[in-house]
């Protein structure tokens, strides 16, 4: 096997800011120019594209199932938009739901074709789970059954009906299988690759009991042959020597991530492909098998070769692989890395570039983590060629670790659109380390949201990033296991082992992940709901299209939604059947009121098409029916992370419909404690006939719920994902009612507040613009934070994910910063304040980790404010400990502060007459330091460009020396 390592570019560095060789290098990196066949824009162009730019926004969070957990949860978008989603249920239970979007991602039903329970007709499983749809709309299933092997199923009417085949894997032991195709079944062109592990079975000297990487393909879609291959030996000696002889990719092999087919280069006689997948063999890293397969023969055949170790450069002091490639490995046979938690995933951009991102975290001698997991991505340098040998890697380049994604990374997913556009989503927390233990698996108290990071110039030598939270706040909190079934690391699996993103026809990114927040859980984890995300305002991945838009999908109401007529079925044995008007939905409301003595209240309303009666017959799942209202309250830093509540009407299976009436009822979220488990709504408390009443003619549910019933939630509580649901059941609403859900409302969303209204989302700093530019080991990271106002005039108005922080009390906006620059004071903060008093200046800060500095929200673009600690102030002596607990620096990328005559975004040159002292280079900054009265002001410069901007004591940085030593512990 050859592998090639490319484009390894070296660092530039100017060393006398006003000589003329550093100035021609600056010149020319700022100017217009090709590289790699690749038009690359100048530093100036891309500033002012970002600058200009929308910013990337996101839906409430769909719940996709209001009784199934989420776990592992992906997504598929088919061309006629279709939405599919799946989640494994466990190999005891054996079942994987699937589910389906009809009204463009607003609410999700269960397919038609599930038997019992969520089970679909297919054969067992439980295990993992993949979809694929093809271009012909028909939908691919496959499900892990234990390790003994693949139920691989397809469908032609959108999930009613399936063909399936319970031996998918001409392999066993098997495990995480990932689809991949092109073509469709019904133009009799599909080729469609089913790649897995075949589980400890290499019997490669160096690695006994590795897996061994192993690829089939089928154009029937549910036969799968197994792909040949041409390079091994018919003595099985070498790479491939094992009980997956026949179809093995490699055996250095950790686990399977997801593959593509080049669709430039692919057709109905022959494909390249492409697998990701981490190592095993005397080595830690990410490699690619590339192959080129040919179909026309009586057996797929197929040449693979592997890409290097493209985390290597990550470890330049590591041994060196028989191919060339830094294995990640010491010298003494211990790993250097944690590489790929838990997968690596792959994607191609409609150019032909692929793109793979993973996760990276050092480790000492002994195997102890010394940093936080992060998450890199590489790049090819031209798009896929004809022959898959001869594609080229980049360096690996640093997409976290500042700005808002400061903290600890895991379980990143890719998708690409037009060429050099991006999205790389991800679970994050601010935390670095618990008591200087690293790893999620160590962070005890850590609070995790869902992440976005997306690239319009991903191939660019200095490739922007803006990064955005998805989720509207934490979706779990504490420990989370990176080791798989195990989870001898610490931590539980409630999020499983990956997210997804996928992007629609219009180029808008989907987010699939768990919100695992809610008083209930198994005997192993904590459990809650699949969500779904959607992008509403920002760039597209698609360039023809230019920004998405919420159009008909999912968007950010406050208090109230419509629904629209016509998406309420029962979904099973093979049919959706219209539902009755009783159970169909056509808006909801939460408003903030009072009951009749006056204490705070929630004031709930269901509207439903007609109440005339209340039965709901066996035909559709009855004769139990229910109308109910959830809504996710999250409580950072609790076990559980928060609550999910709710409050309904029950017909109560039918007795409720005669003279006796319905009951209604709040309650706690609560579990059904099986395999697979359930997430149920008993009738914890009930509401009085004075509190709760339906209106039969107007179709009109409202019930007036006492906040002491709920949680006692306090003023400025922020009600998430609101969703209003009617479900059948053959029994009441209990701790242990299975349900078929019916019709589900689009989410919104309220904050606890004053009778009468409704709230608007908090805002808080929400992206960051990262530039990376590959280096000596393969990053150079700069970020500009930036806060994007909201606006609140409807609604359904865009805005960005709010941080996940608990505030004294929500506020609608940013403040705007205000002031000016001068030695002392940086817009409304100062030098020599204490942290109190810089926090009361605006309650919007965060420390992303960062013991000694807050990041403040002010409009149009944040400050950061470090405070002295004995460490940077020992150079003081004495007079040092006035300054202990206050701020000594204050930094922001806001235009309108300047010093000298220079402004964020000025020209690197025009820094040369002015400092007297610098460049002082530490890690990936340059930092300048120029005498203003009798402070300092500071200067930080990437690219050619003043970055940020600010002020410090000058004692601290009065020498090179000293500010050398005050960056390093600081910054």
């Amino acid at each position: 096997m050859t592998r090639r390592w490319a484009g390894m570019r070296r660092r530039i560095g100017v060393g006398i800011i006003g000589a003329a060789v550093g100035l021609a290098i600056v010149a020319a990196l700022l100017a217009d120019r090709t590289v790699q066949g690749v038009r690359v824009r100048p530093v100036s162009e891309r500033i002012s594209a970002t600058a200009t730019a929308p910013a990337v926004g996101f839906s409430h969070g769909v719940i996709v199932d209001e009784q199934w957990p989420g776990f592992e949860p992906d997504v598929n978008v088919s061309p006629n938009g279709t939405i599919y989603t799946s989640t494994p249920q466990g190999f005891v239970g054996t079942i994987s739901p699937v589910w389906s979007s009809r009204d463009g991602g607003n609410s999700y039903q269960m397919v038609p074709g599930n038997v019992f329970s969520g089970k679909q007709q297919t054969c067992v499983g439980g295990g993992d789970t993949d979809l694929f749809t093809d271009a012909g709309n028909e939908l691919y299933f496959s499900d892990l059954q234990g390790l003994t092997n693949i139920s691989i199923s397809d469908s032609a009417d959108g999930g009613a009906t399936w063909s399936t085949n319970c031996t998918g894997a001409p392999n066993t032991p098997d495990d995480r299988m990932w689809f991949a195709g092109i073509g469709s079944l019904a133009a009799g062109n599909l080729v469609l690759f089913n790649d897995y592990d075949s589980v400890a079975t290499g019997v490669n000297p160096a690695s006994p009991v590795s897996n061994q990487l192993v690829e089939t393909v089928s154009t029937n879609g549910t036969t799968f042959l197994p792909v040949m291959n041409n390079n091994i030996t018919t003595t099985g000696t070498g790479d491939c020597a094992g009980g997956a002889l026949q179809d093995c990719v490699t055996d250095n092999e950790g686990i399977s991530g997801n593959q593509i087919v080049d669709a430039l280069h692919s057709n109905a006689s022959q494909a390249n492909v492409y697998i990701a997948h981490t190592t095993s063999t005397n080595e830690t890293g990410v490699r690619v098998a590339e192959g080129q397969v040919t179909l026309t023969g009586s057996v797929p055949t197929a040449n693979w070769t592997e890409s290097p170790n493209l985390a290597g450069p990550l470890c330049p002091t590591s041994v060196k692989t028989s191919d060339g490639s830094l294995s990640c490995y010491s010298s003494a046979g211990s790993p250097m890395a944690t590489i790929g938690e838990n997968f690596a995933s792959i994607a191609e951009d409609q150019a032909g570039y692929i793109y793979v991102v993973f996760t990276y975290a050092p480790l000492n001698s002994a195997g102890t983590q010394t940093g936080p997991e992060e998450i890199y991505l590489v790049h090819s340098l031209e798009p896929a060629p004809a022959d898959p040998s001869k594609i080229t890697w980049s360096a690996p380049q640093l997409l976290t670790g500042s700005g808002i994604a400061q903290g600890t990374n895991v379980f990143p997913w890719i998708a690409a659109g037009s060429q050099g556009r991006i999205d790389v989503a991800y679970y994050h927390s601010d935390e670095t380390n618990d008591a200087g233990k690293y790893g999620a698996s160590n962070l005890n108290n850590a609070d995790w949201t869902v992440q976005m990071a997306q690239s319009i110039d991903a191939l660019d030598p200095t490739p922007s990033y803006t990064t955005t939270q998805v989720s509207e706040g934490p979706i779990k909190y504490g420990q989370i296991c990176t080791n798989g079934v195990g989870c001898t690391t610490g931590g539980d699996r409630s999020l499983g082992d990956f997210l997804q993103v996928k992007v629609d026809a219009t180029g808008a990114a989907l987010v699939s992940y768990v919100f695992d927040t809610s008083a209930a859980s198994t005997s192993s984890a904590a459990i809650g709901p699949e969500a779904i995300s959607r992008q509403i305002s920002g760039p597209s991945l698609y360039a023809s299209v230019g920004d998405v838009s919420q159009g008909s999908g999912p968007g950010v109401p406050m208090g109230s939604v419509t629904d629209p007529n016509g998406t309420a079925d029962y979904s099973n044995l093979g049919t959706r059947t219209p539902a009755t008007d009783n159970l169909n939905l056509t808006g909801a409301s939460l408003q903030n009121g009072t009951t009749s003595s006056g204490a705070p209240a929630l004031i709930a309303t269901i509207n439903v098409k007609s109440l005339a009666s209340l039965a709901t017959p066996s035909s559709e799942g009855g004769p139990d029916g229910s109308w109910m209202m959830r809504w996710t309250v999250i409580q950072p830093g609790q076990t559980g992370n928060g609550h999910i509540y709710y409050a309904g009407m029950d017909n109560d299976a039918g007795a409720g419909t005669q003279t006796a009436g319905p009951t209604f009822f709040v309650g706690d979220q609560t579990t059904v404690n099986q395999q697979p488990a359930l997430l149920t709504y008993p009738q914890t408390t009930l509401l009085s006939s004075s509190q709760a009443s339906y209106n039969a003619t107007t179709g009109t549910i409202t019930m007036t719920i006492p906040l002491s019933d709920v949680g006692s939630l306090a003023a400025g509580t922020v009600l998430y994902s609101i969703t209003a649901f009617t479900a059948t059941s053959t029994q009441q609403q209990s701790a242990n009612t299975e349900f078929n859900q019916i019709d589900a409302t689009t989410p919104f969303d309220l904050v606890v507040g004053t009778p009468g209204t409704v709230g608007s989302p908090p805002v808080a700093p929400s992206s960051v613009m990262t530039v990376t530019t590959p280096g000596s080991t393969g990053t150079t990271t700069t970020t500009a934070s930036t806060t994007t106002p909201v606006s609140t005039t409807t609604p359904t108005t865009t805005h960005p994910r709010p941080r996940p922080r608990p505030r004294p009390r929500p506020r609608p906006r940013c403040a705007v910063a205000g002031g000016g620059m001068t030695p002392s004071r940086l817009g409304p903060l100062a030098l020599g304040m204490t942290r109190r008093a810089a926090r009361g200046r605006d309650h919007r800060y965060g420390t992303h980790g960062r013991r000694e500095m807050d990041f403040f929200c002010f409009r149009p673009t944040g400050i950061r404010a470090a405070y002295g600690y004995p460490r940077e102030l020992r150079v003081l002596g004495r007079s040092g400990a006035r300054l202990r607990g206050r701020v000594v620096l204050l930094l922001t990328s806001d235009r309108r502060y300047g010093v000298a005559g220079l402004h964020v975004g000025d020209r690197l040159a025009a820094a040369a007459k002015r400092h007297p002292l610098g460049p002082i280079t530490v890690g990936r900054n340059r930092w300048y330091v120029i005498r203003f009265g009798a402070n300092a002001a500071i200067l930080k410069v990437r690219g050619g460009r003043i970055e940020e901007i600010g002020i410090a004591v000058r004692g601290l940085v009065a020498n090179r020396a000293r500010a050398h030593a005050f960056f390093r512990e600081l910054i």
